[in-house]
């Protein structure tokens, strides 16, 4: 028995409640960023193509499956995911 499963990328509760989900992306969000900070030096680069590399490498955690588990976070899980794209 477990309280919380992975399935296809999306991470299901028993409750059926998907704030873990949006935890574990948010997670994987700061590490990307942070791989973008070390990798390309942002300051210098022009902020068109530092959207686009955030376009790139963090809107994909969040897009994926959103339809499905948008409606079941908690507000504190949505405030934190708006602080890490922030």
């Amino acid at each position: 028995i477990v309280n919380s499963f992975k399935y296809l990328g999306i991470t299901f509760s028993t409750q059926l409640s998907f704030t873990k989900h949006l935890q574990n992306k948010n997670a994987e969000a700061n590490a990307r960023i942070s791989y973008m900070f070390s990798k390309y030096q942002l300051s210098h680069l022009p902020l068109s193509i530092v959207k686009r590399l955030f376009n790139i490498y963090v809107l994909p955690l969040y897009t994926y499956g959103l339809p499905i588990w948008i409606t079941s976070i908690s507000i504190n899980a949505v405030k934190s995911a708006n602080a890490v794209q922030t």
